[in-house]
């Protein structure tokens, strides 16, 4: 509700991971000091078999090149696909942003996260156990509903990903900051909130 805009009916286009793979090779022999890759790529989790590949190309460009690379993962399709954390953590990935957003269930669903505080603790036990060693996981404040309680939701279940993370989990904060055409922006007032 506040970082994408579709109605369901657009199409995702996947370039083809020879291409990305090939992309990535000529980078790397344009800058030979280069040791580590950001994936900035919103949709990347979106199709396990594409992942699948993308890890298999990087294991064999590691034999190579002692490169790491950074991506983000949506927990839905983690939890759903949780073998893709197992690939991705085999093939150097060294960092795996996830947008929290909340500890609060009532908050994700008004934003329409299609999450559950079930499946991210579940993607974060599973990244610890595949010893990925950095998960960086976002929170928002400012958002609908938010009250000392929801807060104080949001600071506990940020304790228990701490506790299940120790010295891998990164929580950052930030303010709601809905992108322009999302549903907050057209209508902040049905989320109780006013864009100043």
């Amino acid at each position: 509700a506040f970082c994408y805009q579709s109605n369901h009916k657009k199409k995702v286009r996947l370039r083809s991971i020879e291409k990305v793979m090939e992309e990535i090779e000529q980078n790397l022999d344009k800058n030979p000091d280069l040791k580590y890759i950001t994936i900035m790529d919103d949709t990347f989790t979106l199709n396990p078999q594409r992942v699948g590949a993308f890890c298999a190309g990087m294991k064999e460009l590691r034999k190579k090149r002692d490169i790491a690379w950074y991506c983000e993962g949506h927990v839905r399709a983690l939890a759903k696909h949780p073998e893709m954390i197992k690939d991705m953590a085999e093939a150097g990935l060294l960092r795996l942003q996830i947008g929290v957003e909340t500890g609060c269930q009532r908050v994700l669903d008004i934003y329409r996260k299609n999450t559950t505080l079930e499946e991210i603790q579940f993607v974060v036990r599973e990244s610890v156990k595949h010893k990925i060693p950095q998960l960086a996981a976002n929170f928002i404040f400012g958002g609908p509903l938010e009250t000392e309680e929801v807060l104080n939701e949001t600071i506990c279940f940020a304790e228990k990903l701490l506790n299940a993370a120790p010295g891998v989990i990164d929580i950052s904060t930030g303010f709601l900051r809905p992108y322009p055409g999302t549903a907050i922006s057209k209508d902040p007032s049905s989320f109780g909130l006013k864009i100043s």
